[in-house]
């Protein structure tokens, strides 16, 4: 009988540690698996900040694509206008228009509304 209870404490001896080394386990689980979970959550959060930071960016490009057509739109009327009639008649012609200059001795009449 003696042996029994010697036995029997052996058992129960090893079935703590078996309980102990179960916990260590079952809590590196749970601990891997927070970070998994963790890390998972980031990614998501970061993929969502780069898809909104590229329609942000998509948006500037297209907002400096209509400026580069714009600017080459001026760009082809100022080379057809210069191409199309010497540059003195042209200067002549915006200094008449937009500025008010006149030619010596000339007499300008305005219609008045």
């Amino acid at each position: 009988m003696a042996q029994r209870t010697d036995e029997n404490k052996g058992e129960q001896t090893g079935t703590v540690k078996y309980k102990k080394i179960k916990e260590r386990k079952s809590l590196i689980s749970y601990i891997f698996a927070a970070i998994v979970i963790f890390l998972v959550i980031y990614a998501v959060i970061a993929i969502i900040a780069q898809q909104a930071q590229i329609v942000r960016e998509e948006e500037n490009l297209n907002k400096l694509r209509e400026e580069i057509t714009e600017a080459r739109q001026i760009n082809d009327e100022y080379t057809r206008i210069l191409s199309a009639e010497d540059e003195k008649a042209y200067m002549e012609r915006i200094a008449i228009e937009r500025m008010g200059y006149g030619y010596p001795g000339e007499k300008r009449f305005y219609a008045m509304d």
